[in-house]
């Protein structure tokens, strides 16, 4: 059979059967067609001792040149030892982002961590990992919450705690280290070596 081309798939036609039709041009890609019309891109190869076909994808997101590109690098892996069907099953049962940060909060933060980090743990996964609780249109249903660090771990003054030298007002304000313009003022005076 020829190169698989764009010309070539519009000539293809569904049987009763699925059928292969292979390119002369990289050994083991073939387009794979359907009894329904659907086609797909496939690399056939042989690793340890078996007889293997790994479907690239369908016809329509992948062109004929892409998913013979894709097929060379499917073969160089074959050749250097490695079985791309195995790889894509250990890509399948590894953990999802949801999965691992249920195991993280369950593991990590219930036994080390207070009642309130932990809430405050679970809210920013939902929020910022989960993405459950973002709006269509890009905004943030908690606008408040975006920036918020604990006391403990910020490194500048938090308005409201004892002896900070800010008043509440500066928060509310927008600009939550306005007391840092006062103290730079004050030190204006003094003289530097």
């Amino acid at each position: 059979m020829p190169r698989i081309s764009k010309r070539i798939i519009a000539t293809l036609q569904p049987a009763e059967k699925d059928y292969i039709v292979w390119d002369d041009q990289v050994a083991g890609f073939a387009l794979r067609v359907w009894p329904s019309g659907r086609m797909s891109y496939v690399v056939h190869y042989r690793a340890n001792g078996r007889f293997r076909r790994y479907t690239i994808g369908h016809h329509g997101p992948w062109t004929a040149d892409k998913a013979r590109d894709e097929a060379i690098k499917i073969l160089a892996r074959v050749k250097d030892g490695n079985d791309p069907n195995t790889e894509r099953g250990e890509e399948r049962t590894s953990p999802t982002i949801s999965q691992f940060c249920k195991t993280f909060i369950e593991r990590h933060v219930k036994t080390h961590l207070k009642s309130t980090t932990q809430a405050e743990y679970q809210r920013a996964i939902d929020l910022f990992i989960i993405k459950k609780n973002w709006q269509p249109d890009g905004g943030h249903p908690d606008p408040l919450g975006c920036g918020r660090i604990p006391p403990r771990l910020s490194p500048y003054p938090v308005s409201g705690e004892p002896d900070s030298g800010c008043a509440v007002e500066n928060v509310l304000s927008g600009n939550p280290l306005g007391c840092a313009d006062r103290q730079r003022q004050s030190m204006q005076g003094r003289e530097t070596l």
